[in-house]
């Protein structure tokens, strides 16, 4: 069986014998059947050709290129009625062979012996070369090649930009990190703090706190409270002391009620101002004049009932203060704004 590829005329000879001798004369005709190679089923494309006598009893057929068009299994079946010893002779060719198809150019277009003798001179040298340097590799543990850093300082810096440049990055250790940044901050000859962050609420929150120093804060509150100065404006003797009479009530319908003018105070806008007698009475002020100028004045109402607390007769019977606690304070905890002292006076009775 012969070999072909697609697209090229299949010429297929048959040899007829009459008595062991060359069957001459004759008249052949020829069946052609194409058997694919991917379906298996024989479809005649020939029928009773016309075979050409060649000589000495052979006879040919020529396929057309045009009905070579399928990766096939071509059956030329020669058959005569003449005088022959077989009078049917079959031959066959294959075409479009995977291996044929691509047989696309001549050989003498590809490369010479002469070329590829010196590529493979070539890789032997390249390859000799190679593996003179990888044979100097030691592998002391399997797959890892021991080697030595030549260059630290690139390497760190190279080591660096890569954990920089990675889009997350897990600490699992801070080894010696926080006491060196610490170490680094108290040694420090200025340090400045930008922020505060929850400091103040976690030393409120937490159960207990001991203060191992006051530092420079005693002066600095002194410093902070030199600008701030009271004046008692209302039922007043002298400056910083209040006068009051246990029964009566101050209240602001009358005018009576007791006005606390505190100048250079944080905003009490917002804020609970009370004013604290003793241990006796505390009183949120009504309300309060001028919140948040330069000089605020906190309203307080007493009422008689809670004036007739008020047991102790004489001058500087009581102390008195007036707090301030802030939304964001501890309530339990407030600011001391202004300070005095209460004189007591019986009312006056006629008999």
């Amino acid at each position: 069986m012969a070999i072909h590829r697609t697209g090229n005329a299949l010429v297929c000879v048959g040899s007829f014998l009459a008595s062991g001798a060359a069957a001459t004369g004759l008249t052949v005709n020829v069946d052609v059947y194409e058997i694919g190679l991917a379906s298996g089923s024989p479809t005649l494309i020939v029928n009773s050709g016309s075979a050409t006598e060649i000589a000495r009893g052979l006879y040919y057929y020529r396929l057309a290129s045009g009905d070579v068009d399928l990766n096939a299994l071509y059956v030329f079946v020669f058959y005569t009625s003449g005088t022959a010893d077989q009078k049917v002779i079959a031959q066959g060719w294959a075409a479009g062979m995977a291996w044929t198809e691509n047989l696309d150019a001549a050989t003498s277009s590809r490369a010479s012996q002469a070329s590829v003798d010196t590529v493979d001179d070539f890789l032997d040298t390249e390859v000799g070369a190679i593996k003179a340097k990888t044979d100097q590799f030691t592998f002391t543990t399997a797959n890892k090649v021991d080697a030595t850093i030549q260059a630290a300082g690139d390497f760190a810096q190279a080591a660096a930009d890569k954990v920089w440049l990675s889009a997350a990055r897990t600490l699992t250790s801070f080894g010696t990190l926080v006491a060196d940044v610490a170490s680094a901050v108290w040694s420090a000859g200025s340090r400045t703090l930008t922020s505060f962050g929850t400091l103040i609420a976690d030393i409120w929150t937490n159960a207990t706190r001991t203060l191992t120093s006051f530092g420079t804060l005693v002066d600095e509150i002194e410093t902070a409270l030199s600008g701030v100065t009271v004046t008692i404006t209302g039922p007043v003797i002298n400056a910083g002391t209040l006068e009051l009479v246990p029964g009566d009530a101050y209240d602001i319908d009358h005018s009576r009620s007791v006005n606390i003018a505190i100048a250079g105070a944080p905003t009490y806008a917002g804020a609970t101002v009370k004013l604290v007698i003793g241990r006796v009475l505390s009183i949120t002020a009504t309300d309060v004049l001028n919140a948040g100028s330069a000089t605020q004045t906190p309203r307080f109402e007493l009422t008689a009932v809670q004036t007739a607390l008020l047991t102790r007769i004489g001058v500087g019977a009581y102390p008195f203060q007036v707090q301030v606690t802030w939304a964001a304070d501890n309530p339990s905890q407030p600011a001391v704004h202004a300070r005095g002292l209460v004189d007591t006076v019986k009312r006056l009775v006629v008999a």
